[in-house]
């Protein structure tokens, strides 16, 4: 009797198992692990902020969020957006008065943030998602300029020379910014901050944490919500 097949590491049909049979479908639930101390949102959050960086993900990538905004009469509108700083529990952003965001958040003063975290750890694939509903907030022209004085130079010439939004001709903006960078570099330009550049504080009142690993796993779901006395409601809900 031929000695049974052995399986190899190198077999390149991947849609049988190491017997040549179909793999054996399954289902396991994923666990946002909440712990005694989660008692507000922003430890989670930090946790896995702190987490998703450790495992190898730059501040750049998890720095940046989707932000959704809605019009007054229902547009919508989204764009990814780096965060400038978390601060007293608020997330801090710079726009133009030109943008869509702008108008968004004069007519209706909300919006929802996105946290997208995938990484590797302990050999497992982990997707996670962070989910902030907010209130916006106008910060203080003073306030405001602090974070314009930390903009790289392309930050400071972009709202220099740019309306967003507007129709541009390339040639003429990209001859329009080297001459803004000369002028800079030779000093006859400052670059101070223009009226269009504005700052805004975001002011979660809900979040949602989704939690799930690669295969067949159903994702877990964490909600913290303000209470009317300025607690969190905590909940987990089915995905």
């Amino acid at each position: 009797m031929p000695n049974p097949r052995i399986p190899c590491d190198c077999d390149e049909n991947k849609d049988t198992d190491e017997w040549g049979d179909p793999p054996e479908e399954t289902s396991r639930l994923a666990r946002v692990d909440l712990r005694p101390h989660h008692t507000t949102p922003y430890i989670l959050y930090k946790e896995w902020i702190k987490a998703a960086e450790d495992a190898g993900l730059t501040r750049c990538q998890t720095q940046v969020f989707s932000l959704a905004t809605v019009s007054r009469c229902g547009d919508i509108g989204n764009r990814m957006m780096p965060l400038r700083e978390f601060r007293n529990n608020m997330y801090i952003i710079t726009i133009s008065s030109y943008s869509t965001t702008f108008q968004h958040f004069k007519e209706t003063r909300k919006c929802t943030m996105l946290f997208y975290l995938a990484y590797f750890k302990y050999r497992t694939f982990f997707l996670r998602q962070i989910r902030i509903d907010c209130k916006v907030k106008r910060l203080c022209s003073g306030i405001t300029e602090l974070y314009h004085d930390k903009e790289k130079l392309a930050g400071k010439v972009r709202y220099e020379i740019c309306k967003s939004g507007q129709l541009v001709d390339w040639e003429a903006l990209k001859k329009q910014n080297d001459r803004t960078v000369i002028k800079y570099r030779c000093g006859k330009t400052e670059l101070k901050m223009p009226d269009h550049y504005v700052g805004y504080a975001l002011i979660p009142h809900k979040y949602e944490f989704l939690h799930t690993e690669a295969g067949d796993y159903i994702p877990d779901r964490v909600t913290f919500e303000k209470n009317c006395d300025c607690g969190w409601a905590i909940r987990r809900i089915m995905a």
